[in-house]
């Protein structure tokens, strides 16, 4: 008899066991990539009032994804080719991070969210010899370069993101957000430069005309065309902040990062374009 109550207490206590690990729910994520856009700086609370907090709790909604779980892996100062490779200052590989979030088997990755490349362009503005003169054609042909190099960085990026989520279960969805002019609406001679990097010489996203004319092609066409031909949606970061950086920047301070307005407007363009 004792036997036989030893083998049904030892069948009870596995039978409440599975029920057990059966009940634990699984972590549905929420994970955010990219540079100091992500990762909130210039916001007054980076836990709450950053775009990547904000979309946490809209995502958080069933209606939205249900995702109960942030991973942020933003890196300041991250380039597209830093992504892949590691900033200089041993930070990342984000992109090896990334993969191994998704590729976690307890974890369900609903929403990814991307921003990166805007540091390619400010990296060579202000960081190259060829671009002393912002306006000479050396500096022209080095940031025709930099897009260049960022489009295969940013094809790879997507390609490896998606790759590991086809493995993940469950659906995901995947959002690219396109850059605002940094200096938009303020009268500073780099507005009309920097409008020219990201909409290209057309100043308007137009991915047909650019394979035509690359030098219509800017970093905002790059991210929204390559994002589309890889599944993404798009956010508009750029008509975001449009002419308004004065107010949801702080530009007038000397830093270019969002005001906690500019991340809940850079926040609202991604929940448009999870709408769409």
């Amino acid at each position: 008899m004792r036997a036989l109550f030893a083998i049904a207490l030892a069948l009870t206590l596995v039978a409440t066991a599975t029920q057990t690990l059966a009940a634990t729910p699984t972590p549905v994520v929420y994970l955010a990539l990219g540079d100091s856009l992500a990762e909130g700086i210039g916001a007054s609370n980076i836990a709450e009032t950053a775009y990547v907090p904000r979309l946490f709790h809209y995502f958080h909604g069933t209606a939205h994804g249900g995702v109960d779980t942030l991973v942020n892996l933003g890196i300041g100062g991250d380039t597209s080719y830093w992504f892949l490779s590691g900033t200089p200052w041993g930070a990342g590989p984000q992109l090896q991070q990334a993969l191994a979030a998704i590729n976690d088997p307890t974890t369900d990755t609903r929403i990814v969210t991307l921003d990166i490349g805007g540091n390619d362009l400010l990296n060579t503005l202000f960081g190259s010899a060829a671009c002393h003169d912002i306006t000479s054609a050396a500096c022209r042909a080095a940031m025709a370069a930099t897009l260049v190099a960022f489009a295969a960085n940013y094809q790879t990026i997507l390609s490896a993101l998606n790759a590991a989520l086809a493995a993940d279960p469950g659906t995901e969805r995947v959002f690219v957000m396109t850059y605002y002019n940094l200096w938009g609406g303020t009268g500073d001679p780099l507005e009309a430069v920097t409008d020219a990097l990201l909409l290209g010489s057309d100043l308007t996203i137009d991915c047909a005309a650019n394979a035509a004319d690359p030098t219509k092609a800017g970093l905002n066409d790059l991210i929204a065309c390559i994002g589309i031909a890889n599944g993404a949606e798009v956010a508009d970061g750029f008509g975001a902040v449009g002419d308004n950086a004065l107010h949801l920047t702080h530009v007038a301070e000397g830093d270019v990062h969002p005001t906690d307005a500019g991340y809940a407007a850079l926040a609202s363009a991604f929940m448009e374009a999870e709408k769409r």
